[in-house]
């Protein structure tokens, strides 16, 4: 996705078009995001940690950046995309933020400098041990990784009605999300990371500091139309072509999404309103000198 990875070229968010898309249709990080990070920081700190210094990893478009910006020092945001980047450029006017391309996995900061690396929903896109053990560089002693992700969990009609729940057991949500990325063909590791909100990778970690910080949920209106944007401009989508509109896989989405309306009786077309609830999350791993997969 966003970020410098092995998993991705970068060209599924390459194209002022896609950008312009992926940025116009995700929601936005809430304000509570900051005070999230804060208490990371600030529970049980070391000396000399502090909100001098943020790195965020996969930054895109810049909106975790800016909303955390104000509480630092300074503030660097890197990505591989080029045309995430000018987004950015826009999105971003504080004058502590820069933002800078990259190409490989390095993380181009000097070694323990960074107070706190974010990765806003683009983790699963990178080299894992590779980026862990550049945080483990980078950071100072007894600073944070924040893996931050927030998911379209459940779906409600406008007055209340439940449509669906991607936590659910055997959730049909859940399936045509899965179908659609597999169809789409998403590399399995990234895929299986993405789809289980990063339970995989916190589970492999070995820091003992590992937890999750839940904490915020917000209602978004959408249309069908607008979901179907939203799962357009991830998993590489717009870089394919299907010639044969029974295999397209948003086509196959859209008809999955239209059952699941029908199935909890309302109407399902592409102007049908319903509520999205966003779940944001964060795994938080302290600086221990054990950010390796076990």
């Amino acid at each position: 996705m966003n970020g410098c990875n092995s998993n991705s070229d970068g060209q599924d968010f390459e194209g002022e078009d896609i950008a312009s898309v992926y940025e116009s249709i995700q929601p936005e990080w809430p304000d509570e995001v900051r005070r999230a990070i804060a208490d990371s920081l600030d529970q049980n700190a070391s000396p000399g940690v502090g909100h001098h210094f943020l790195l965020d990893v996969g930054c895109g478009g810049g909106r975790l950046t800016k909303v955390l910006a104000d509480d630092f020092d300074g503030v660097l945001g890197i990505d591989i995309s080029e045309s995430m980047l000018k987004v950015a450029g826009k999105n971003v006017t504080n004058p502590k933020v820069k933002f800078q391309q990259v190409y490989d996995d390095i993380l181009p900061v000097e070694s323990s400098s960074a107070d706190v690396v974010t990765c806003g929903i683009s983790f699963q896109y990178l080299n894992t041990p590779v980026f862990l053990a550049e945080c483990d560089r980078i950071l100072v002693d007894g600073g944070i990784l924040a893996c931050l992700v927030y998911v379209p969990n459940i779906l409600t009609s406008l007055d209340g009605k439940p449509i669906a729940n991607y936590s659910t057991e055997s959730s049909r949500w859940q399936h045509i999300c899965r179908e659609f990325h597999i169809d789409c063909g998403v590399d399995e590791a990234v895929r299986e990371i993405h789809l289980t909100r990063y339970e995989a990778i916190f589970n492999a970690l070995k820091n003992p500091t590992k937890h999750w910080r839940h904490f915020a949920k917000r209602d978004h209106k959408y249309t069908i139309r607008n979901m179907l944007e939203y799962m357009s401009s991830i998993a590489g989508y717009r870089n394919k072509t299907y010639p044969d509109p029974t295999k397209d896989p948003l086509n196959i989405f859209h008809a999955g999404l239209i059952a699941i309306f029908r199935d909890a009786g309302l109407e399902g077309n592409d102007d049908t309103e319903f509520i999205v609830t966003f779940e944001y999350s964060a795994m938080v791993i302290k600086e221990t000198k054990q950010f390796g997969i076990a």
